[in-house]
């Protein structure tokens, strides 16, 4: 039996993990119309392979993954502890899916900055396969420890969830480490650039598109570990569709993302010459 206290303090943390759910929603849906012509010209018109469908995979999962699902699990009327199960599971599959491919992308961008080295590669190729790999058994840790309530309030909106374990901090911990790692390979090469005069359009892209959002989603994930850690279990969530879309807005800030693995790796072939 859950006592009237831990439901008076979820459904605090569920309206303040709704206001959130919003936010996050509306500004992805706002950021999509603004973008969507240079994708159109920029991506949909490129040929097709592996990146370009990756890309469009993680670009558009948040309408399903959390303007679809999440905004369904915390608006919808008199949910049964089966529905709320199932929404949370599929919502948190498709979110750390997303996440996964987005980071993938990132870690090219990163790669392709060191002018896609076959070692490099390979080591990088490992590495994210040792790291992502466990974030879906940390999720589903995490969903097994669910529990949710029925309040006895009619029309009661939402997902009511009453006890949640810590174990979301794995995930985020390895967003984090990987993120810093992403960072140093952006900035070594940058600073490189920086002490032999090197191309300013180099530089550019290495730290207004690169280091600075790297950084910020450093942050995103220090603070996420941080609410896990020192907040009660039902604030586990209040920033995962905040990170999650700001990670791909980080891919849509340079649209031709689709194209920058390329371009990133001409001008820093030329940089390195000089060297």
């Amino acid at each position: 039996m859950v006592s009237d206290d831990v439901v008076i303090e979820s459904v605090r943390a569920m309206q303040l993990v709704t206001y959130f759910d919003v936010a996050a929603s509306t500004f992805f849906i706002w950021d999509f119309i603004l973008t969507v012509p240079l994708e159109l010209d920029l991506v949909w018109r490129s040929k097709w392979n592996a990146l370009k469908f990756i890309y469009i995979i993680q670009r558009y999962l948040p309408f399903f993954d959390t303007v679809g699902l999440v905004l369904y699990h915390q608006l919808s009327v008199a949910l049964t502890d089966l529905e709320c199960r199932n929404l949370y599971i599929a919502s948190g599959c498709l979110i750390v899916v997303g996440i996964t491919f987005s980071e993938m992308i990132l870690t090219l961008r990163a790669w392709a900055v060191w002018n896609r080295g076959t070692r490099l590669g390979i080591i990088l190729g490992v590495l994210f396969a040792v790291f992502f790999l466990p974030d879906f058994a940390f999720l589903a840790l995490f969903l097994r420890s669910l529990e949710f309530d029925n309040p006895s309030i009619p029309q009661f909106v939402g997902c009511l969830v009453v006890r949640v374990d810590h174990i979301l901090t794995g995930c985020w911990m390895i967003v984090l480490v990987w993120d810093a790692l992403v960072l140093a390979l952006m900035v070594v090469p940058g600073f490189r650039a920086y002490t032999v005069g090197g191309n300013s359009t180099l530089l550019a892209v290495i730290f207004r598109d690169g280091a600075l959002y790297y950084f910020v989603l450093f942050l995103f994930s220090t603070v996420n570990i941080i609410i896990i850690k020192l907040f009660p279990p039902q604030y586990a969530q209040l920033l995962t569709t905040m990170e999650r879309l700001k990670l791909l807005q980080f891919i849509e800030k340079t649209p031709q993302s689709m194209n920058s693995i390329t371009s990133i790796t001409s001008i820093t072939s030329a940089i390195l010459e000089l060297n």
